[in-house]
């Protein structure tokens, strides 16, 4: 068995420890992505990559939780 500490993000590089999700169709829209390969990134680095394509985003299209592997 392998332990995952964190996260790293694919566009800043930085680890984090938040496990956060977007609905589907608005990933896709924001990673330019019909795929089902994913990818990894904070939440801010998403952020700032919806604003440039100028896409709105909602509070209620994410989910937010602490990533605690440990527990």
């Amino acid at each position: 068995m392998w332990f995952w500490e964190y996260e790293s993000c694919d566009d800043c590089g930085k680890c984090f420890k938040i496990c956060w999700g977007v609905k589907d169709n608005l990933w896709k829209q924001v990673m330019n992505r019909d795929d089902e390969l994913g990818g990894s990134l904070c939440v801010d680095c998403f952020i700032i990559r919806a604003n440039k394509k100028r896409i709105e985003l909602r509070q209620e299209d994410f989910t937010l939780e602490i990533f605690n592997p440990q527990i």
